[in-house]
């Protein structure tokens, strides 16, 4: 793969990077009920969102080689000095980041699966790596000594993020990650320090429910690679937030989201209609219990859901004059595209199925939990037939 692609890209690594003795760490894990208390399930985050999920952030472990994070730190450095790359952004809270790169687009593709096995091992959940490019090849870089931190304090907007340090801080006074754990009396919550120790160095956090920053070098440059993980399951709803993400993304960044997760819906949408017919044929059966049925039907109205709820977001985004792009104000979503609010009509649509859903998901609770089938079953047909005549199964 590698040999075949660096015709095209000379910069892309040659070899594997990973470590190859990489499923022998065993870093230890840090709860949310350990930064939260017993709160944790009910804390909700900025974007409104709370979790079923007891996992904060792992120690660090080596993932990448040494020379492995080197070749990744090259490619980086190229493009960050690089005022004309087009991968290269900033915002209020970064000060550069880069997305997109090729070559690191690839040399993190290449090793996809290797990485899931191992991130799922350390959430005890199955995890994959996010569809979007730009988001498993976000880079946070500071090129020269600052007082600006290099990512300031903030939740994830996405549920999961391998944060793999690319620069050698070993003899650095500074340059860590810091995690915030709750404070119940109002006061400053304790900062917890992840000192790195070498390059190739990495974390797993679920970061969209606690506060966390990079702190920049004081020797000089800092790179970091974040790779976005998101729950495998049909039973676990997206959270996702675009909204400040689609400040350092190009406007193809969010065609190319939605149409991945209206894709999603409809994958959801075909899961829990075979669920249901596995019920109705097999009603003592171990598949398609009410509770199975119920968690895939609310997960799914919460995808739905998520589909106009973004592209709003987008459009309250795109209008503001707070998008940078290498120093230049980039046009907002109406300028790209003429008709932002008449895009918005298929998830409009789309929203209606979820209110159709709804009221299957009511009349379930009112019953005590037991699914009407019948009407489920219509509900979700009627959304697969409507997804595959408009093409929203396919492209947003």
């Amino acid at each position: 793969f590698f040999r075949a692609h660096q015709a095209m890209s000379p910069t892309t690594p040659t070899l594997s990077f990973i470590n190859p003795n990489l499923e022998e760490e065993q870093p230890h894990t840090h709860t949310l009920s350990f930064l939260h208390g017993e709160t944790w399930r009910t804390k909700e985050n900025v974007q409104g969102y709370t979790t079923n999920m007891d996992y904060a952030y792992s120690e660090k472990f080596q993932l990448f080689t040494r020379d492995g994070a080197n070749q990744l730190l090259q490619i980086c450095q190229s493009h960050a000095q690089d005022p004309s790359s087009a991968y290269v952004w900033s915002t209020s809270r970064t000060s550069r980041c880069l997305r997109g790169v090729p070559a690191v687009v690839s040399a993190i593709r290449a090793e996809q699966s290797r990485l899931e096995t191992f991130m799922s091992r350390l959430a005890g959940y199955p995890l994959r790596m996010t569809t979007c490019d730009e988001d498993v090849s976000h880079v946070n870089v500071q090129l020269k000594p600052q007082t600006q931190a290099v990512d300031d304090w903030h939740m994830d907007s996405v549920p999961y993020v391998l944060i793999v340090v690319l620069t050698d801080h070993k003899e650095d006074p500074s340059g860590e990650t810091i995690v915030k754990k709750f404070s119940h009396n109002g006061d400053e919550g304790e900062e917890l320090t992840v000192h790195w120790d070498a390059p190739g160095q990495a974390l797993l956090m679920q970061g969209q429910h606690f506060l966390h920053c990079a702190r920049p070098s004081k020797m000089g440059q800092r790179f970091s690679l974040v790779v976005t993980f998101m729950p495998s399951s049909p039973y676990h709803v997206d959270t996702t937030s675009v909204h400040y993400i689609l400040k350092y993304s190009p406007a193809s960044y969010l065609t190319r989201l939605l149409s991945a997760r209206a894709r999603d819906v409809m994958t959801r949408a075909k899961d829990f209609s075979a669920m249901c017919e596995i019920r109705r044929n097999f009603p003592d059966g171990p598949m398609g219990s009410d509770q199975q049925l119920l968690g895939l039907l609310t997960n799914l109205i919460g995808a739905l859901e998520w589909l106009p709820r973004s592209w709003k977001q987008a459009i309250q985004c795109y209008s503001t004059d707070n998008m940078v792009k290498n120093g230049d104000k980039v046009l907002c979503l109406k300028e790209r595209i003429p008709d932002a609010e008449g895009c918005l009509e298929p998830y409009q649509a789309i929203l209606h199925h979820a209110v159709a859903l709804k009221t299957v998901l009511v009349a379930a609770t009112n019953n005590v939990g037991q699914i009407p089938l019948e009407d489920a079953q219509a509900a979700v047909k009627k959304l697969l037939d409507d997804g595959q005549a408009t093409g929203v199964d396919r492209e947003a």
